[in-house]
């Protein structure tokens, strides 16, 4: 028996070393398998870009402070993650870095323009700056129309614009050019702004969150007659601020143009804007908007010293004034939904973004080769530099945990001591096309931070916004509307100031207020903006 069971123990241990050696045998072919993967992936990333070898273009880039501060008296070249594009593309970039302010930046761009020296490639410094627009500027022969180009030379930018119709809509002129190459959001961004709350001050009172419009005048009486607080709110000085729809958006509408079923109003001379200024006159002879509204403290210095209660901010000053207040017993901070007029309703308004953002980057007539430009472009929008892009170096600033790039603890506590933010300029891309991934550094914030953008997001439809940003205007048209709402903002502006402070009447003033608004064209800009959304729900995509 004892023989028996000892070559049974036998049999089992040489079938657990045979399925050790083959699990070990399997383990080691996959890792080499995974090798071979990455080697062939990296080889076709070098093979596409033997035809670039030896190029060189040159490229006018306005670089943001952080990245002077690490480039020093060079060019973007210095850096790293421009160095990586080299070693692929082999392409040489000459520099052309104008005026670091925006203002002499865009003054630099029109001398440019002017002049018939023009680089290869020009990054704006936000969307565009042509005299008369995208279109105007392919007219004109100063830029190309890059969309035969993209689908050639540019396939990692091109397929991410026809996977999201938003986004190559957005790209899109209204006579069906693409202009330029866009930074492109891994995703579009939930709501970024709204109420933010001192929650200590809200336990202190036992009091909640509000939801509408009566709930927040009521915490802010509270926090006035119990807290003494100086400036129950920090409230936007006009009410143009687009900040400011946060409450606005209560009443249907907001300070300036939207949408309502594809209709383009403008709030300041709706029904609603008159009660939201009603309320806000109320709210300012209750002592509950500072009398110093028009020009008031910094929000940072109020909402950390204890004058103030509530404000309207971005989700980062949740993570900002919670780490300056550090030595505040107890200091918290919540957000709070975008207030309605009734219980349980949603607003249509919010602070939103789009995958497709700023710094759009032109090829011009110029380039003698814009085929090498649209290839070393698109470079920017491969697996590799997604990823190096974001997170820089592996090994240096990040590493492979999970299955996922997560920042090293060289690049969280770098040696600039500065934020992880502002030291991504100098290892990954900052101004400029690529691929952002949004949330890559969210984790530098509290997770309440974070939060606040669902918040804000789950209590508005949406629909009442208007993609600003890519709506274009042919030049009489758009100069016109310009030299109109001129005026007409200023007027706003300065009537919105006395209907608060009661210096005109809402009652008595506010028939008048709008015959001049009627008078300075407002119905006129009215045509201007409705054609310019038309066209952009029309154009060819």
């Amino acid at each position: 028996m004892r023989k028996f069971t000892l070559m049974v123990l036998a049999i089992v241990l040489s079938f657990a070393i045979l399925a050790s050696a083959c699990s070990a045998t399997t383990t080691e072919k996959n890792q080499e398998e995974k090798i071979q993967d990455q080697t062939d992936s990296q080889e076709q990333v070098v093979d596409a870009y033997q035809d670039t070898k030896g190029k060189t273009l040159s490229y006018w880039y306005p670089m943001w402070q952080w990245e002077a501060d690490f480039v020093g008296n060079g060019d973007m070249g210095d850096l790293w993650i421009y160095k990586e594009i080299e070693k692929v593309t082999g392409v040489k970039i000459k520099w052309i870095h104008p005026p670091i302010a925006d203002a002499d930046a865009i003054a630099a761009l029109n001398v440019l323009f002017a002049s018939s020296d023009l680089p290869d490639i020009i990054t704006h410094p936000y969307y565009t700056y042509y005299p008369g627009g995208s279109d105007k500027a392919i007219a004109d022969g100063v830029y190309l129309d890059l969309k035969d180009l993209m689908k050639e030379y540019s396939p990692n930018y091109w397929k991410l614009l026809v996977e999201d119709p938003e986004s190559l809509r957005n790209v899109t002129t209204d006579e069906g050019n693409i202009w330029c190459y866009y930074m492109i959001d891994s995703f579009a961004q939930k709501s970024y702004g709204g109420l933010i709350y001192r929650k200590d001050f809200l336990d202190q009172l036992g009091a909640e969150v509000p939801t509408t419009i009566d709930e927040l005048h009521d915490l802010l009486k509270r926090f006035k007659d119990e807290l003494k607080l100086e400036r129950p709110i920090q409230f936007p000085s006009s009410g143009h601020s687009g900040n400011n729809r946060a409450i606005i958006s209560a009443y249907g509408v907001c300070a300036d143009y939207y949408n309502d079923n594809s209709i383009v109003k403008y709030g300041p001379i709706e029904d609603g804007f008159r009660e939201y200024l009603r309320e806000m006159n109320k709210w300012y002879k209750e002592g509950l908007i500072a009398k110093d509204f028009v020009a008031p403290p910094k929000t940072e210095v109020v909402m950390t010293d204890g004058t103030a209660g509530c404000y309207i901010g971005g989700f980062n000053n949740i993570t900002e004034y919670t780490n300056m207040a550090k030595d505040v017993p107890g200091y918290a901070l919540v957000s709070g939904p975008y207030p309605t007029l009734n219980k349980g309703e949603k607003v249509d308004f919010k602070l939103k973004t789009y995958r497709t953002q700023q710094n759009c980057t032109a090829i011009t007539t110029s380039c003698k080769e814009p085929w090498v430009a649209a290839k070393w472009l698109d470079v920017k929008f491969t697996d590799e530099f997604k990823i190096k892009g974001n997170y820089g170096e592996e090994g240096v600033t990040f590493n492979w945990v999970d299955g996922k790039p997560a920042y090293t603890d060289y690049a969280i506590n770098n040696p600039e001591n500065t934020t992880l933010g502002i030291f991504l300029y100098k290892v990954a891309f900052g101004k400029g096309p690529y691929y952002r991934i949004q949330d890559r550094n969210w984790f530098t914030h509290l997770p309440h931070a974070v939060e606040a953008m669902d918040i804000w997001d789950d209590s508005s439809t949406g629909k009442a916004e208007l993609p600003e940003p890519f709506l274009t205007m042919p030049v009489k048209e758009g100069e016109k509307f310009s030299a109109i709402m001129a005026d007409i903002n200023n007027y706003v502006g300065e009537s919105i100031i006395k209907f608060i402070t009661g210096e005109l009447s809402i009652d008595n003033d506010w028939d008048s207020y709008i015959s001049t608004i009627k008078s300075m064209g407002i119905e006129e800009a009215l045509q201007y903006k409705q054609a310019a959304y038309d066209r952009y729900l029309k154009r060819p995509v």
